[in-house]
């Protein structure tokens, strides 16, 4: 609460202080707070963990670690380089492999399906041609027929 200057006025129960007090009492209370009542009263918001506790910010800690992290794994990056081209490679060639391997597979299959195609076609073909033969066979009997009954008609049945 801010003081107008005077001594002993203000609600009854509380104190009074002047303003050079206050300074004082501030710097007081800032070391006094704990470290989420300080960052609350700083104005930063500070970190809630799951049971709605506050706690104060992570980001220092996470900073020093991904420091460290990085500090760890300088002398390991040619290694990591090396390891991952390796890995890349083997991936390319296993690829590589695999595709050849379905190219043959559904060659394989093309032929073996061309070659049935053409036992049908063969099949059919033979079917048709026998059909033709007595076909033309039964056109050759009717044509007789055709020839005897007209030879009969010429004769005297008519």
């Amino acid at each position: 609460m801010a003081s107008n200057g005077k001594n002993g006025v203000g609600k009854p129960g509380r104190s009074t202080t002047k303003d050079s007090d206050m300074g004082a009492n501030d710097k007081e209370e800032k070391k006094d707070l704990s470290g989420s009542e300080q960052v609350e009263k700083e104005g930063k918001t500070p970190v809630t963990d799951d049971n709605g506790g506050k706690t104060p910010s992570a980001e220092p800690v996470e900073e020093e670690v991904g420091d460290e992290l990085q500090d760890v794994l300088k002398p390991l990056g040619g290694d990591i380089t090396e390891v991952l081209l390796a890995k890349r490679r083997r991936l390319e060639m296993n690829t590589s492999a695999a595709i050849d391997i379905s190219k043959e597979k559904i060659e394989n299959v093309w032929k073996t399906q061309k070659e049935q195609r053409e036992d049908l076609t063969m099949k059919c073909s033979q079917q048709f041609l026998t059909l033709f033969q007595q076909w033309d066979i039964d056109v050759q009997k009717a044509k007789e027929q055709e020839e005897h009954l007209t030879v009969s008609i010429r004769l005297g049945f008519i």
